[in-house]
């Protein structure tokens, strides 16, 4: 049976913040500015990016 010191320190080591950003396919540790739209997440970069992208496409 495991002890309960042992249990709290195997959740400490496992990540459940860890992702996969659907712009640049890179891991993503969920941290301030991070966005989560539609299921899906993207850092604040990425998803910054692809916005300006977007509108850049849309105006011409």
């Amino acid at each position: 049976m495991m002890s309960m010191e042992n249990h709290v320190e195997q959740i400490r080591e496992h990540n459940y913040l860890l992702q996969t950003c659907e712009h640049c396919k890179k891991e993503l540790r969920l941290s301030e500015g991070d966005i989560i739209f539609d299921n899906k997440w993207y850092h604040k970069d990425c998803f910054n990016d692809m916005n300006k992208d977007s509108k850049i496409s849309g105006d011409t």
